[in-house]
């Protein structure tokens, strides 16, 4: 089995923690269905065995020193306000130390991935203790990331041993992944399990979570229907709800114009 580890801390956001070990989780339940043993092992690890998440959910964990190092298998980085500010020197020390062969950051879990050096280049003062020495700088060196739009500008200026790309859902660059705002955690591990075990395996785990898609890497966070101003007229609003659930139907000017009489 490939371990799955998710790394959780005081400030973590908690779906960036809990949407990718259910798809994980749900990945295991569509292979047992079919009679295939689990793909993953999953695991929360955090400095201690509880952590406050930053909204005040309490998330029970692994200790590290339960754990011990990460070798190999897919270490999961979530975002929240935490992952912005300095973290404490155990945490900071194991994730430097961790060696995965592929890296997972949810949301704004690219910010502490490259404070701690795993990305790009470490920078003093982002989280405690010094920066590495060159020599254990970056394993995975100078990549392509995305993270939540709102802070891709901040990620760019503090960070700029990154490639930042504000737009896309999620992207891969190579051995490391990375997603947008908060639900794009989920459609980050779909598209690894995609990758893993198959598309009918995703799509599967897609339709168990209820999600409404699959989003694909290339789409943009500032989804039309997300940003655009809505209607205040029932009448139009009438029509916008037709259109997003008949695209294909007849949506002439004669048509629209008696539905909304």
């Amino acid at each position: 089995m490939e371990p799955v580890i998710i790394v959780a801390y005081d400030g973590v956001q908690p779906i960036d923690v809990a949407g990718p070990h259910e798809a994980f989780s749900f990945a295991n339940d569509a292979l047992a269905e079919r009679g295939r043993p689990p793909a993953y092992e999953l695991a929360v690890v955090a400095a201690t065995p509880e952590v406050t998440s930053g909204s005040g959910l309490r998330l029970g964990a692994t200790t590290l020193a339960e754990h011990g190092p990460v070798r190999g298998g897919t270490l999961v980085i979530p975002g929240g306000r935490g992952a912005r500010r300095p973290v404490a020197a155990p945490l900071r020390a194991w994730l430097a130390d961790a060696r995965p062969d592929r890296l997972l950051l949810a949301c704004t879990g690219s910010f502490l991935a490259a404070a701690v050096g795993l990305i790009g280049t470490p920078t003093p003062g982002v989280a405690d203790g010094p920066a590495p020495t060159p020599a254990a700088r970056s394993p995975f060196g100078r990549r392509r990331v995305t993270t939540h739009w709102r802070y891709a500008d901040n990620l760019a200026a503090t960070h700029p041993g990154l490639d930042v790309d504000p737009d896309p859902v999620w992207l891969q660059d190579g051995p490391v992944w990375s997603s947008g705002g908060v639900t794009a955690g989920i459609d980050l591990a779909l598209a690894v399990v995609a990758a893993d075990l198959g598309g009918a395996i995703a799509q599967e785990v897609a339709r168990t979570l209820v999600m409404y898609v699959h989003r694909p890497g290339n789409q943009s966070q500032f989804a039309a229907p997300v940003w655009r101003e809505r209607a205040t007229d029932d009448r139009i609003r009438g029509i916008e709800r037709a259109l997003a659930a008949d695209p294909g139907g007849d949506h002439s000017v004669d048509s629209l114009a008696a539905r909304a009489g």
